[in-house]
């Protein structure tokens, strides 16, 4: 036989043998997807097996979710050929330091065959699937993760995320799993944010199944409650400390001792607009990477009731954009006095503001601000500070947080809208004002005795003034 008849019959037998060969890998791959599931402790094994499509860990610190998220990433790029499963946290670098290693390590453990792209952090599997790992804490670094097809997506450290997380799932990530009818799964501790897309998808039994686990709860973790005791030991906790219950319990905890403002929905939400207002204050919180804030505070005659009339913010905004939005502002409320934040920059941006634009705003009050956040909470408790439900600036005050054992608020939470507020609040001088107390009925007893008493010292007053009169001459 010719050296090309037997390359030709050698093809034929390889191509015949194909099939089985094909047959084996996948047989290989369900012994190793069934070695996955068995690697799995009970609420593992109960949240990766459940068939919904879009489920919500919460678990506490050290219960094993990563472990699950790599369990899962590989299980769904063993069942699907050619696919891409994605594995989301806060930035890049925490996906690597998460996941990449463990990832890796599994495979290995269970004769999974990888190449791995440690510059893309890509694991390609030999069924040509894809395991990416990536961050998305930036909205434009989202929008990398458009136009792909996946047959799970993870989010994970998902109460970390704030401002865009609700664009990230909802317009690109969900919507990505439609081609391979695919999985979201959103996982997390939960945190002292109760307006954070974690804590509304963990309560909202309509469009998300849940599933909740604790370290207690993972066979891993040696004696765990003896080393939770310790802790509170050290760390002088008793069994209702807020950090003690998120981060060991994984429970939505917060306490007001925590937070900067006291805002409360229920007191602080405005039923009525005014028509108009007797003072209306626009405060500038300046900014550039950190966004430029502008809120409008107003108070109607004779009231010490603050409305929080208008508050919006932007990124990296240049001088003239800023002096048009403020111009615009003061138009549209009849802003009678702009209070600028001239730390900084803002002294420079401020003089701009007066000689290029003529808008004639002076330096915000910025000293004693705990004092005077202080005197603020005051009346949002009293009710004398009110808002409309969808101002911007509610998101930050029920998510600024004190710093631990410091008299400043913690690094990292935006807070321009409510600095911009303090700011035209501060300036306002109504806020001193007293409320007036209700007027008695016409032909009451008060109403007689309050008229008699106005008589009497209108008759003072006119002998005083007599009196007066005769002492000079």
């Amino acid at each position: 036989m010719s050296a090309s008849n037997s390359s030709k019959s050698l093809s034929a037998l390889e191509q015949s043998l194909r099939p089985d060969l094909e047959l084996l890998k996948l047989l290989e791959y369900e012994d190793s997807i069934k070695n996955i599931f068995n690697r799995c402790f009970e609420p593992q094994r109960k949240a990766a097996l459940h068939p919904s499509k879009r489920k919500v860990i919460r678990c506490s610190r050290r219960a094993g979710k990563t472990e699950l998220a790599a369990t899962k990433l590989l299980q769904s790029a063993l069942h699907s050929p050619n696919g891409i499963c994605l594995y989301v946290a806060l930035t890049r670098k925490s996906a690597k330091l998460l996941l990449w290693s463990r990832l890796k390590r599994m495979a290995e453990e269970l004769g999974i065959g990888f190449q791995a792209s440690e510059s893309n952090l890509i694991l390609a599997l030999a069924n040509g699937s894809e395991i990416w790992l990536t961050g998305a804490n930036q909205e434009d670094v989202s929008e990398t993760l458009r136009g792909h097809a996946y047959r799970v997506v993870i989010l994970d450290e998902c109460a970390s995320f704030r401002g865009h997380i609700d664009s990230l799932i909802e317009e690109i990530l969900e919507p990505a799993t439609i081609d391979e009818d695919g999985e979201l799964w959103i996982m997390g501790t939960p945190s002292w944010d109760f307006t954070s897309y974690f804590y509304k998808a963990n309560h909202n039994a309509e469009e998300w199944d849940s599933f909740y686990w604790t370290l207690f709860d993972n066979p891993h973790i040696k004696d765990a409650k003896t080393w939770v005791e310790g802790l509170k030991k050290r760390r002088g906790w008793a069994d209702d400390n807020p950090i003690l219950l998120r981060e060991y319990f994984g429970l939505w905890v917060r306490t007001n001792d925590q937070m900067v403002y006291l805002f409360n929905p229920l007191v602080n939400i405005s039923k009525r607009r005014p028509s108009q207002f007797a003072q209306t204050v626009l405060g500038i919180d300046l900014g550039f990477e950190d966004k430029t804030a502008f809120s409008v505070v107003g108070h109607e005659q004779d009231s010490p009731v603050a409305h929080v009339i208008h508050t919006e913010r932007a990124g990296h905004m240049l001088i003239h954009e800023m002096a048009i939005k403020a111009q615009q502002l003061i138009g549209e409320h009849r802003i009678g006095t702009v209070v600028v934040d001239e730390g900084g920059l803002g002294k420079s941006i401020a003089e701009e503001f007066r000689k290029r634009y003529g808008i004639n705003c002076k330096p915000a009050q910025k000293r004693d601000k705990r004092l005077y956040i202080e005197l603020f909470n005051s009346e949002l408790k009293e009710g004398r500070v009110l808002v409309d439900e969808d101002n911007p600036v509610i998101d930050e005050w029920n998510t600024l947080l004190w710093d631990d054992g410091k008299q400043i608020e913690k690094p990292g939470l935006p807070n321009d809208c409510a600095d911009a507020t303090l700011y035209a609040w501060r300036e306002s001088y109504y806020y001193t004002e007293q409320i007036p107390k209700p007027k008695p009925p016409r032909g009451s007893a008060e109403a007689l005795q309050e008229e008699e008493n106005k008589i009497l010292r209108e008759r003072e007053r006119r002998l005083k003034e007599q009196q007066q009169k005769e002492h000079i001459w």
